[in-house]
């Protein structure tokens, strides 16, 4: 019993402190939030576009795998599990956030979409599992110097992942249609787009719904 009880107090002193480092990063993300909206209205302004954003994001994929499911090479179900396109601190959860750039989901009033994962400037961000490349790129909708360069893989008819903010780059042998490895780098974590700092923005969709990536690890 006292080893057990040594053994949760470890535990829970680990789990305190990686809550700590997470709220940190937080805090600096909503620091820079600030410092990129100083007055109500622009506040309103930068959710209203996140909230744009994701909604096209949902509507582009449901179109980018229906475009792909008459090439055949599609599998009507992903019977794996994905891996960590990157390893560093997480600065936010999927779920419901007081981060207040995102925009409301849901029964939350500020809800994020994804998983943020922070490493160096320049990291590699590899494929979370086998698929097909949808999209590599600047998000079309939006003016090139506020898009994000993203990717877009599909690992069946059904899950998709997304990789937000990468380095303005195309990484080798990467095209629309291009086949790619579970670990194969698809590029390099960076800071475009509507971003608080250099991250990656890492999004699991299924049936063009935002799921938790924790889900499938």
């Amino acid at each position: 019993l006292a080893d057990d009880r040594d053994r949760l107090l470890a535990a829970q002193t680990r789990l305190d402190e990686r809550r700590a480092v997470v709220e940190a990063l937080r805090v600096e993300q909503q620091n820079e939030f600030h410092k990129l909206a100083q007055t109500k209205e622009q506040v309103a302004a930068l959710i209203a576009d996140q909230k744009r954003q994701a909604d096209r994001l949902s509507a582009r994929i449901k179109a980018l795998v229906e475009k792909e499911q008459h090439s055949g090479r599609l599998p009507s179900a992903f019977n794996g599990t994905l891996r960590w396109p990157l390893k560093g601190r997480i600065s936010q959860e999927f779920g419901c956030t007081g981060f207040q750039l995102e925009p409301a989901y849901g029964d939350c009033a500020h809800f994020h979409r994804g998983i943020d994962i922070v490493n160096r400037y320049g990291a590699p961000v590899v494929a979370a599992a086998d698929g097909i490349v949808l999209f590599v790129g600047f998000d079309p909708d939006e003016k090139k110097s506020e898009a994000s360069w993203s990717v877009v893989i599909a690992h069946s008819d059904h899950l998709v992942t997304t990789y937000g903010h990468l380095v303005a780059k195309t990484a080798p042998g990467l095209r629309d249609g291009a086949r790619v490895r579970e670990g194969q780098v698809i590029g390099w974590m960076g800071n475009t787009g509507n971003s608080t700092g250099a991250h990656l923005h890492w999004g699991v969709w299924f049936d063009d719904e935002p799921v938790n990536p924790r889900f499938f690890l």
